[in-house]
């Protein structure tokens, strides 16, 4: 049996990836990982024209096809040390969670999808670009092609965050005192 590819999803990622149809061959085809902040708090609801449809994320954590990472309040710190108070100020909940658990876990397996340029940027500033990945990348990987994602869904969007992110890590923007 081949291990599955694993995944570290942003909110942003599962309501779209679940608006456009393809959030269950995520999870049968990937082990899909996101914050428990996210799956308490933040993508709930997928909006379709006229009415909301409930995104159960507790009940898939539960059932173990969702994973879920909450880093500790000293692995947090430990992340929002690295940048100053403005730039950490634009990152979400989840986003911060996830990129708190990248920084301090150990042997990290998984790839960190968001269409956030900010959480994007964060991840280029810590030096770990290489954890990146697009939506469009994740579904090549696991076999389904959807070539009319938006935009922030595909590689050269990702891309143009990183460039943004390793400039911001040279010069300085968005890191904290300690970091410079």
């Amino acid at each position: 049996m081949t291990k599955k590819p694993s995944f570290l999803v942003d909110a942003n990622v599962i309501v779209y990836s679940y608006g456009i149809g393809v959030w269950n061959d995520m999870l049968a085809e990937a082990k899909i990982v996101t914050a428990s902040s996210i799956v308490q708090d933040e993508a709930k609801f997928y909006s379709q024209e006229w009415e909301k449809i409930m995104i159960d994320l507790p009940g898939l954590a539960k059932s173990g096809k969702l994973q879920e990472v909450d880093p500790t309040v000293s692995q947090i710190e430990k992340l929002q040390d690295r940048f100053g108070e403005y730039f950490v100020e634009g990152i979400d909940e989840g986003e911060r969670d996830i990129l708190a658990y990248i920084l301090t876990a150990e042997n990290v397996e998984a790839n960190f999808c968001s269409a956030d340029r900010i959480a994007l940027d964060a991840l280029a500033m810590l030096g770990m670009g290489n954890l990146g990945i697009s939506l469009k990348e994740i579904l090549k990987i696991i076999g389904y092609q959807k070539s009319d994602l938006g935009d922030e869904y595909k590689k050269p969007y990702l891309e143009k965050c990183f460039e943004e992110g390793r400039q911001n890590r040279i010069t300085g923007l968005g890191l904290s005192d300690n970091e410079l």
